[in-house]
């Protein structure tokens, strides 16, 4: 029902952005289980520890470099 009026066209800019939104929701709370099942089965393979490329531009990145 969600589909209906935003494969018809004639939404609005808005409202097409609205509707996809939801659709888009719908489809993330339907393959959660999966998501997390899949998540669940992969072993950890992280290894090493962070490196700072991976804070660059937030806060941590002023204060990982200082040690």
């Amino acid at each position: 029902m969600q589909a209906r009026p935003l494969l018809a066209g004639r939404l609005a800019h808005e409202d097409y952005l609205y509707r996809s939104g939801i659709l888009e929701a719908l489809r993330q709370v339907l393959i959660l289980p999966d998501t997390l099942t899949i998540s669940r089965s992969k072993p950890d393979d992280r290894t090493e520890p962070p490196g700072l490329d991976q804070f660059v531009n937030t806060p941590y990145y002023a204060i990982a470099r200082r040690r």
